[in-house]
């Protein structure tokens, strides 16, 4: 899936670093989220996940994130957009579980409830797949991950 990562000032960084900075927030009571957005280019779509730890009593935050460009053309789809986007924050959040099996993950989906908002028809099915993949999660306004951390790394 993602075989580069970068830290939140654009350095490459190795999935094990990320990890060894997971495990210090963890320790300290700190939670992760995940997060992938995406943009649609005439020639491809550009998705970034982005993996964000933040400990609010200690107030310290930090972001890790990766890129996939997609060629294929099928992201001009809506549905497989949206669909694509929590299929990579599922698979980096299991990938964390691995590594800490107790790890408090939430995901953030960018699809939004409003009736005027494009991807409203599929906050339940996103839901479901979230929840069912055992993790909490959240949606635009409150999916910060995805809408403006990921959001910032696909242009």
């Amino acid at each position: 899936m993602y075989d580069t990562w970068f830290d939140s000032n654009s350095n490459k960084i190795e999935l094990s670093q990320v990890f060894a900075k997971i495990k210090k927030y963890i320790q300290d009571g700190g939670k992760i989220y995940v997060g992938t957005d995406s943009m649609l280019f005439s020639t491809k779509c550009i998705y970034a996940t982005a993996i964000c730890i933040h400990n609010a009593d200690m107030k310290i935050a930090n972001y890790f994130f990766a890129r996939v460009n997609d060629h294929s053309g099928k992201s001009k789809s809506l549905k497989h957009k949206i669909t694509k986007e929590v299929e990579y924050s599922i698979e980096v959040a299991l990938l964390i579980l691995e590594e800490f099996p107790t790890a408090d993950i939430e995901i953030h989906a960018d699809v939004g409830t409003s009736k005027r908002s494009a991807t409203s028809k599929f906050v339940e099915f996103i839901r479901g797949w979230i929840l069912g993949s055992g993790f909490t999660y959240k949606v635009k306004p409150h999916s910060w991950a995805s809408s403006s951390i990921a959001d910032w790394h696909t242009k």
